[in-house]
């Protein structure tokens, strides 16, 4: 790792963090491809080290508008998940996955986002999409 990759890495979270934390999501999608592109190394570790991080200081900023109750079953929920992921992960090997074709990629996301809810919230009185639909339209537009 040079400076100057330890700079346009930082740069780089720096911008997706941004992201995030206008719209909601986005830090991973906008920084990983890149980091991945600048040194691989960057990917996954430092990611996963740094995203509670940032979790964590938008939960701080957003606290009057938490849902401890849904919190506490969303984190259940993600458990069983992160064990499944890392079996998977674990009986593939890292070049296996480098090569994964991006129509596979593609189609992956196409079925992660179908499975999501679409329901709407209300907010000043207006209906405004959620993070999920918004993640569904994002998709779609991949193809």
């Amino acid at each position: 790792m040079t400076p100057l990759e330890t700079a346009i890495g930082i740069l780089v979270y720096l911008i997706g963090s941004t992201i995030q934390g206008a719209i909601g999501f986005g830090a991973n999608l906008f920084a990983v491809p890149i980091l991945a592109l600048v040194n691989p190394e960057y990917v996954p570790g430092p990611v996963l080290m740094i995203n509670p991080v940032l979790t964590s200081v938008l939960t701080w900023r957003e606290r009057g508008n938490v849902d401890g109750q849904a919190l506490g079953w969303t984190i259940l929920g993600r458990l069983p998940g992160i064990a499944i992921g890392v079996f998977a992960l674990s009986l593939v090997s890292e070049e296996r996955l480098r090569s994964m074709p991006k129509n596979v990629q593609k189609r992956a996301i196409k079925i992660s986002a179908s499975v999501l809810t679409t329901d709407p919230y209300v907010e000043s009185g207006q209906v405004q999409p959620d993070v999920n639909t918004l993640t569904r339209n994002a998709a779609a537009q991949a193809y």
